[in-house]
This record gives structure tokens, C-alpha cells and sequence, in this order.
């Protein structure tokens, strides 16, 4: 290193070539820290990960990278940052030495605020905190009736605004704003789990519990716990799950009761999959005896956190654990006292999915490969990358079968296509 070298050399940061604003090329910046996330399965985040948790094709982030195209947006390089824990200042969102705090455009505040799109800004420069709250509600909604991608972008505006917004509130203004941070970055947790980015969507959690902690809000800090608990439990460590879910517990005396059940049907789930001695086995049914208790007390329209826990997410998330137990013939039992909800498409495909297994532990290899074929349809319409590894997983246990196969596997397979490997999973 000299002094010659780009002042972050000097910093001790990679050797990325200058752009023509004195910092760093963003393309490059961002391959280099893309190929540094490592996903559960060993490999690196691929193009088609980052495009699915900001929310772009895969030919935008190609071009990101090889041509430095899409970077114009402050609100495009800040979820850039936050996703791939990139230094602010390799993306210009931090002074380079001997920069002013705010180059550009950006050095006046109105510009500063006021970002295309933004749900927090709509037809003047003073924030519209109701409009905010309006697409915060409706984004928690698409996720669970549909699929909450299409708004990703949405949400980097305005988690952007807040930021910038924050130190010039007080009072209740500033509590509205603590609260909208503490949501969003839950809802962020929430997506990016389901598009299996899950230390990302941990990180989100972090900041989500950051800005309940600053709000003194305990119901906020026990949802936070809950959602990153759920995180853990997807991403397969059900062990690291019920410590989270046993943070919520502590402060479910001042939480709703929606979130209350949310919470002691996980945990039940959670139970079962770490249950090795038949007590234990035993033991954690009663989490959802505990659940079904705080549903019948519970409001139905009492659900600020989104948990959308009610009798059918009982039946649900009890059909998970009797499947982990090895109770396929009780599991699917349970499955049957459901009464769905035809608009909640994203637990719709997840209790197919537990019925498709149900079928393949009860001995009936082909009508679970029937029933996954329109699963899969479904979860890719959705984006929802959790779902698809759901599948592959089932899949590759059917085919290690002595059905492996038969021509509905065989099919099954087919669709699969691509999803079969790691990298793309």
C-alpha cells in the first residue's frame, strides 16, 4: 500500500477500480461482498439471490454489477448495503476523506427526503404518516394472501425516508417514526425468510428489535423475537428457535393475545422437532393446548404484528409437529379439521406441502408426488423460495424411496428442474 493507492486501500478495504465520482465502482463493490454471503447450503449468494431480495430481475443485478447501471438511487444503495453488510462508504452513502457530508443533490434536505415512490412522501414534501402506515399494512397483507416482493422496493423508500427523517422528530411524531422502523424492518425479516435469505433476514430483525427498544415498546421487542425465532426455525435450528421464542415469552404479559398463540404454536413445533424421549415427545403438545386457549380469547381483528394466528393456523402448525413426531395418520387427521382461509395462499401451499408428507410417511409415495406438482406451480408464483426447498427436500426423500420410480416422481422431478441443485435453491 502507498499513498498513491485510493484512500480506501487505505482504509485497509478491497482494491475495487475508481469511478468518476472518486469512489469506489459500485458494480464492483457489489460482486465482491455478494460472493462473500455464504447461504446455509456452503454457497455463495448467487445473482438470482440478491435480485429476489431486492426485489429485480436477475438482468438488473447483472447489469448492476458489470456496468454500474441502477445505482442512482441513495434508496437502491442502501438496501444494497444492508443486505451484503457492505461499508456506506464504498456505495457514496458515508464521506469519502475530505468529502462533505452529503455530496450532490443530496445537500439539500427537501431533495434529501423526498424519494420517488416513497410511501412516506406522497403529495408534498411533509410526511404522510398515515399513508406509511396504509402500506405497511397492506405490504404484511400481500405477503401472506400473495407475495410482499413486488413491494421491496417500496420499502427501501421508505425505510429510507425514516432514517434520513428520524433526528428531526420529537414526541409523538417521533414515535410513530420508531414504530414504522420497528415494522418494516419485521416485514423485511419476514420476506427475505421466506426467500430463504436468512441471515439477511436476521440482520433485519436486529434492526427491527433496535428500534423497539428505543420505542420502550415490549409488545414490539416480544414480535420481534418471535419473527426471528420463526427465522431460526425455517432455516432448520429449532434449538436457536426456542431461545428467541422463549425471549417472547417473558414479555408476553404485555402482548396481544394473537401474538400469544402465534408464539405457543411455534413453540410446539419447535418441541417436537428437538423431542427425543417420549416425555419430551409428550410435552410439547401441550404448547397447543396453551395456543388453542389464547385463540378462543383472542379478538380476531386484534393482530398488530401480522402473526395471523386463528384455528386454522392451529391445525397447521399441529399437523407439523405430529409429522415430526411420526404421526403421519394423526397429522393428516389434522389437516382435515381445517377450514382455510382462500385468500392466505402462502399457508395454503405450506399445509399441501405437510400433506404431500403425510401421504409419504403413511406409505403412499405417489399421492404425495401428485400432490406436490400443483405445489410447486404455486410457490414459484409466490417467489417463495422457502416453500420450493420444502419441496425439493420432499422430493429427493421420494425418490430415495423404493418408489423413487414411479412416473409421478419422475414428473415431479422434471418440474423441479433447475431447483434440484443447491445453488439455485
Amino acid at each position: 500500500m502507498s499513498a498513491h493507492d485510493p484512500w480506501w486501500v487505505q482504509m485497509g478495504l478491497p482494491a475495487f477500480a475508481a469511478g468518476p465520482d472518486g469512489y469506489p465502482r459500485p458494480g464492483q463493490v457489489t460482486r465482491y461482498y455478494r460472493q462473500q454471503m455464504i447461504k446455509h447450503c456452503g454457497w455463495s449468494w448467487s445473482q438470482k439471490d440478491l435480485a429476489l431480495a431486492l426485489g429485480v430481475s436477475e438482468i438488473t443485478v447483472r447489469k448492476m454489477e458489470a456496468t454500474d447501471m441502477g445505482f442512482d438511487s441513495i434508496s437502491r444503495r442502501r438496501a444494497v448495503a444492508s443486505l451484503l453488510n457492505i461499508p456506506p462508504v464504498l456505495l457514496a452513502l458515508a464521506a469519502g476523506p475530505g468529502d462533505s457530508p452529503l455530496p450532490g443533490p443530496f445537500q439539500d434536505p427537501v431533495t434529501f427526503f423526498v424519494m420517488h415512490g416513497s410511501p412516506l412522501f406522497t403529495d408534498s414534501n411533509l410526511p404522510d404518516w398515515q399513508s406509511a402506515t396504509q402500506f405497511l399494512h397492506q405490504a404484511w397483507t400481500n405477503h401472506h394472501q400473495i407475495s410482499a416482493r413486488p413491494d421491496l422496493a417500496r420499502l427501501h423508500c421508505l425505510l429510507n425516508d425514516l432514517y434520513r427523517l428520524l433526528p428531526f422528530t420529537s414526541g409523538q411524531e417521533r414515535s410513530t417514526a420508531l414504530g414504522l422502523l420497528s415494522s418494516a424492518h419485521m416485514l423485511y425479516t419476514t420476506v427475505l425468510r421466506d426467500l430463504q435469505c436468512f441471515e439477511p433476514a436476521l440482520q433485519q430483525a436486529t434492526k427491527a428489535l433496535h428500534w423497539a427498544h428505543e420505542l420502550h415498546s415490549y409488545e414490539a421487542m416480544a414480535a420481534v423475537y418471535f419473527w426471528a425465532g420463526l427465522t431460526l426455525l425455517d432455516a432448520g435450528d429449532p434449538k436457536q428457535a426456542l431461545k428467541y421464542f422463549d425471549k417472547c415469552k417473558v414479555l408476553l404479559p404485555q402482548a396481544p393475545a394473537s401474538l400469544g398463540a402465534a408464539l405457543y404454536l411455534n413453540l410446539g413445533v419447535a418441541r417436537a422437532l428437538t423431542a427425543r424421549s417420549q416425555q419430551e415427545q409428550r410435552s410439547s403438545l401441550t404448547s397447543f393446548d396453551r395456543a388453542a386457549s389464547l385463540l378462543r380469547s383472542a379478538p380476531t381483528d386484534d393482530d398488530p404484528f401480522f402473526v395471523k394466528a386463528d384455528a386454522d393456523r392451529y391445525h397447521v402448525d399441529r399437523a407439523r409437529a405430529l409429522l415430526a413426531l411420526g404421526r403421519p395418520g394423526d397429522a393428516l387427521a389434522e389437516l382435515a379439521q381445517r377450514r382455510p382461509d382462500p385468500h392466505l395462499q402462502r399457508r395454503r401451499l405450506y399445509a399441501s406441502i405437510l400433506e404431500a408428507e403425510g401421504h409419504f410417511l403413511s406409505g403412499e409415495p405417489e399421492q404425495a408426488a401428485h400432490l406436490l406438482q400443483p405445489c410447486l406451480s404455486q410457490a414459484r408464483e409466490l417467489h417463495s423460495a422457502l416453500n420450493v426447498e420444502r419441496i425439493r427436500l420432499l422430493y429427493r426423500r421420494l425418490r430415495a424411496s423404493s418408489a423413487g420410480q414411479e412416473q409421478a416422481i419422475i414428473e415431479l422431478g422434471n418440474q423441479l428442474g433447475a431447483d434440484l441443485s443447491p445453488q439455485s435453491a
